[in-house]
């Protein structure tokens, strides 16, 4: 790990999906240089989550799809059926949710990302469940 400037350089963490890294180095880093950690920023990341995530379920109750309740950065749906067709078929679409979960095989879980990833993730759910 190389700090630059007060940034981490070189670990390619260049768009949105990145969010959860990029905090969590910004944390090491407030180690690393001895500084106070930035709990604003914490808190803004912590509340753009949860409003997120509830966004998404709302438009999975008004799809009629259940989830596991979750304080995570993360969620696990019930599509009532094999998820693995699912999950091919999403990224057909270009949208990566995570793989499959033996213990519940009909749960697909999904990463909350930025609400312009969610909404093209729920807009790609709605196409490929019908």
């Amino acid at each position: 790990m190389v700090l630059v400037e007060g940034e981490i350089a070189g670990l390619g963490l260049t768009d949105a999906r990145d969010q959860h890294q990029r905090a969590l180095l910004a944390q090491l880093e407030d180690v690393l240089m001895d500084r106070a950690p930035d709990t604003d920023h914490v808190a803004q990341g912590r509340k753009l989550n949860s409003d997120v995530k509830k966004s998404v379920c709302a438009d999975l109750d008004a799809l009629g799809y259940g989830y596991i309740p979750s304080h995570a950065n993360f969620m696990m749906i019930d599509l009532r059926r094999d998820v693995r067709p699912v999950i091919g078929a999403l990224r057909g679409r270009g949208v990566e949710v995570g793989r499959l979960f033996p213990a519940l095989p009909n749960f697909m879980r999904v990463t909350i990302g930025t609400s312009e990833q969610m909404k093209a993730f729920v807009s790609a759910l709605k196409e490929v469940m019908v």
